[in-house]
């Protein structure tokens, strides 16, 4: 009976191990492709050059990364989540620039006029016309 618990848990865990894996592989490869195509855009126009590129020169590296990061995966979650717990908690209400608020403020007072616009014209459509 033990037997058959430690292979099932042993088959378990290897089984999350290759799902997560494959979850990051996928993570890691698109965030790649997407990334070289922003950064060179003339070179990779379209994705299938892209693609193309990525599979010869950096699939077995990023595949080797997932397969590394899917091993010691239950270990890094909970410090990945704390990570991000704490940087959405530092840069959630930021002190913004001088020029970030200017431009705020030059974007408020043109929603303003523009309101005011249109509660003008509704005024003077819901006038009584002599």
């Amino acid at each position: 009976m033990t037997a058959v618990l430690i292979t099932a848990s042993v088959a378990a865990c290897l089984a999350s191990w290759l799902a997560a894996a494959r979850l990051l592989y996928g993570r890691m490869r698109a965030r790649s492709i997407d990334a070289m195509i922003r950064k060179f855009p003339s070179m990779y126009g379209k994705g299938d050059k892209a693609v193309r590129r990525w599979n010869e020169e950096d699939r077995p590296w990023v595949m080797a990364a997932a397969l590394a990061a899917a091993l010691v995966w239950p270990l890094v979650l909970p410090g990945a989540m704390a990570r991000r717990a704490v940087f959405r908690f530092l840069d959630s209400t930021p002190v913004l620039s001088q020029s970030e608020t200017a431009d705020r403020e030059k974007q408020r007072s043109r929603r303003i006029a523009e309101l005011e616009r249109e509660n003008e014209q509704l005024r003077r459509q819901q006038e009584p016309q002599p």
